[in-house]
Order: structure tokens, then C-alpha cells, then sequence
């Protein structure tokens, strides 16, 4: 299929990136964005899988491109809700994280295991075993150099 524009794109990652909530003052109430973008996007994984992975890529390699207003900050949080609705998506861009788990950066290093045990904790799916390779350079973790990556 044709990619998808950059500026839909962004609207409807810029939405998932929000998370299904949104808490004012007191109050949370569903994120209507949210939702119309996660239908959206679950619905047409198939069609947008081929435009999203590489944007989410360059996101999580902290830029962005040309043609994308996504912040890199706002990667881990649109992986971790695409992981809820569509999933699919995902595959090429674990793969991603997971290089990051042998980075130099110890920032980087540790925002990708931040966002792999957000992941395989968060009980949506099998995550853990479908990218058990991932899975296993992510416990390697532990034995880091790095204090603050090892908790």
C-alpha cells in the first residue's frame, strides 16, 4: 500500500502517546483521542505497520524524520500503548530497543530497558515470549555496568 502521510501519522501517534486517560484536577475520564486513534490504528495495522515501524525507529534513536513533529521523548510512551492495540507493529521495532540494550549511551541503554520492562510486565499479550531473544538480552540487564540500569 501507499505510506501514510507524515501529518496523520503524527496526529494519530501524538494521540496514542496520550495514554486512554486523562486526569483533570480530581477527575479521569477516557482520552476520546485516544480511543479513535487506537481503533484506527488497529484496524488498519496491516496497512500502516509499513509507515509507522520506521518512524517509530527513528523516534527511539532519538530523532526524528523529516517530515514528523514527534518528539523522540514521546517513543517509548507511543510503543508502549501501541503494544495495547496493535501489536503487530511492534515487531521490527523491538528490534530496535533491543540494539539499544548494547549502546555506549548509558541514558539510552537505560531508557531501553525502562521501556522493555514496562513491556513484559504490563500482562497485555505474550510479550516476553514473543521476542524472548529480546527477553533474555533485557535480564543481561542485571549485570550491567551501570548501577542505575542494574535496578
Amino acid at each position: 500500500g501507499s505510506p501514510v502521510p507524515p501529518a496523520i501519522l503524527d496526529e494519530l501517534l501524538g494521540c496514542i502517546a496520550e495514554g486512554p486517560t486523562l486526569q483533570e484536577g480530581e477527575a479521569v475520564r477516557t482520552n476520546a483521542a485516544y480511543m479513535c486513534a487506537a481503533t484506527v490504528l488497529s484496524r488498519t495495522e496491516d496497512r500502516t505497520c509499513a509507515s509507522v515501524a520506521p518512524l517509530l525507529a527513528a523516534l527511539l534513536e532519538g530523532g526524528a524524520q523529516a517530515h514528523s513533529a514527534l518528539a523522540p521523548e514521546a517513543a517509548g510512551d507511543i510503543v508502549y500503548e501501541l503494544h495495547r492495540v496493535a501489536p503487530g507493529m511492534l515487531t521490527t521495532v523491538v528490534g530496535t530497543i533491543a540494539g539499544m540494550l548494547q549502546c555506549e549511551d548509558g541514558g539510552r541503554r537505560g531508557a531501553a530497558v525502562s521501556l522493555l520492562g514496562r513491556l513484559f510486565a504490563s500482562g497485555t499479550g505474550d510479550v516476553a515470549e514473543k521476542f524472548a531473544s529480546c527477553f533474555r538480552s533485557w535480564t543481561e540487564r542485571s549485570k550491567d555496568v551501570d548501577v542505575g540500569i542494574r535496578r
